[in-house]
């Protein structure tokens, strides 16, 4: 009678457990590469998040720079924009300086702060 599966059984064994590891490996790198894309695809969200606050916080400390005259006796000023909401907190430190505080959030949780130093003209 002739064998079916001589592909699989021979004299030397059994290939199965070639095919199984080779299966094995296949499927590591499928796993791996969709986790690389995972992390590429939040790591650019991130990324854009990041330049939204950092715009929030440009915007804000330019629109209080070009109106200083209304602002200077204020200690608390909001800003919104369409991408979110920037808070500033304005102290003088000495005569001529002045300690700005913007802290820019857009969608929760996403807050970021940054601190300037204003000279007065």
């Amino acid at each position: 009678m002739k064998k079916l599966f001589t592909c699989f059984h021979n004299d030397k064994g059994t290939i199965t457990v070639y095919l199984f590891y080779l299966a094995t490996l296949l499927l590591l790198l499928a796993v791996s590469v969709v986790q690389y894309y995972q992390n590429e695809t939040n790591l650019a969200e991130m990324e854009i998040e990041h330049l939204k606050l950092e715009m929030l916080q440009q915007l804000a400390y330019q629109s209080l720079i070009n109106d200083w005259e209304q602002w200077e006796g204020q200690e608390k000023v909001e800003f919104q924009y369409p991408i979110g909401e920037a808070k500033v907190s304005i102290s003088k430190q000495a005569e001529a300086l002045t300690k700005i505080i913007i802290s820019g959030s857009t969608e929760p949780p996403y807050q970021r702060s940054r601190t300037y130093h204003y000279n007065n003209p």
